[in-house]
């Protein structure tokens, strides 16, 4: 369902016009691209590892680094880009024109590609601190003080949270937007307990017992997380009428010929 989704995502927003050229759908069509690539890779090399009982990260030394620092630049940009897209449903839902005019495609294509720049670069220190433990013979950081960094910004993330302010005539579209932030802050709670768990007990000699059930309950909070960023496609659908006609023309093979202004603001999208 996730594949699926993001592959309508990506089709919708990069082949019709009017999602094309409005930064918000924009920052979309970016977080789709990586939540793809989430979801065939990182999630895929997991599912292998529970269905299969083979750990590639467990075996080889590149993946184990490769796996952390893909899954923490990809995650980032996703995270990212649905930042950007409550920020500027912000831009052009504020009475200052002012605001409004700083709402632009072009403005949108640097800050995607800033955004790039800064992720990648912050993904380094995992291919230099993640490694295969000696003792346990799990991937996982080799550096105490690089593990409390994570722990720390994983606190942050829970406990700063953003309330958007709403208005009625895009209701629709900052609704869809919102939305996206509750499982982002559900997986940041998860996340940060579990990573908080395992600096409490990084020295402990565990059981093979315990070792597969923190195994199973690690597995469970991946899963948790990949399922909200899965659902953004249905979730569209639900929201906006607009992208509901869009979608079934494409999915029926049968787009209509009227043509939607390019300078229609996006909150049009979901305004019945």
């Amino acid at each position: 369902m996730g594949v699926f989704g993001n592959l309508m995502l990506l089709l919708i927003f990069s082949m019709d016009s009017h999602y094309r050229t409005t930064p918000c759908t924009f920052y979309f069509l970016i977080g789709s691209v990586h939540d793809m690539l989430l979801i065939l890779i990182i999630l895929g090399s997991r599912l292998v590892s529970v269905g299969f009982n083979i750990d590639l990260t467990q075996i080889s030394v590149t993946w184990c680094k490769t796996r952390y620092f893909l899954f923490c630049a990809w995650a980032g940009i996703l995270l990212t880009c649905q930042c950007l897209a409550t920020l500027d449903q912000y831009l052009v839902t504020s009475k200052n024109a002012r605001l409004r005019r700083l709402s632009t495609i072009k403005g949108a294509y640097r800050a995607v590609v800033v955004t790039l720049i800064i992720w990648w670069i912050h993904g380094i220190p995992w291919l230099i601190y993640q490694d295969i433990s000696q003792i346990s013979g799990e991937c996982k950081y080799i550096n105490m003080i690089f593990h409390r960094y994570v722990i720390f910004f994983a606190y942050r993330n829970i406990s700063q949270t953003t309330t958007l302010s709403q208005q009625h005539t895009h209701h629709q579209m900052t609704i869809m937007v919102c939305c996206q932030i509750f499982p982002v802050i559900l997986s940041g709670i998860f996340n940060g307990g579990w990573n908080i768990y395992t600096l409490a007990t990084y020295e402990m000699v565990k059981s093979p017992d315990r070792l597969h059930k923190e195994r199973l309950f690690q597995s469970a909070i991946a899963l948790l997380a990949y399922l909200g960023s899965s659902a953004r496609f249905y979730l569209f659908l639900v929201a906006s009428s607009r992208f509901r006609q869009v979608t079934k023309q494409w999915i029926c093979g049968s787009r209509s010929n009227h043509q939607v202004p390019s300078n229609v603001n996006v909150g049009v999208m979901a305004h019945d």
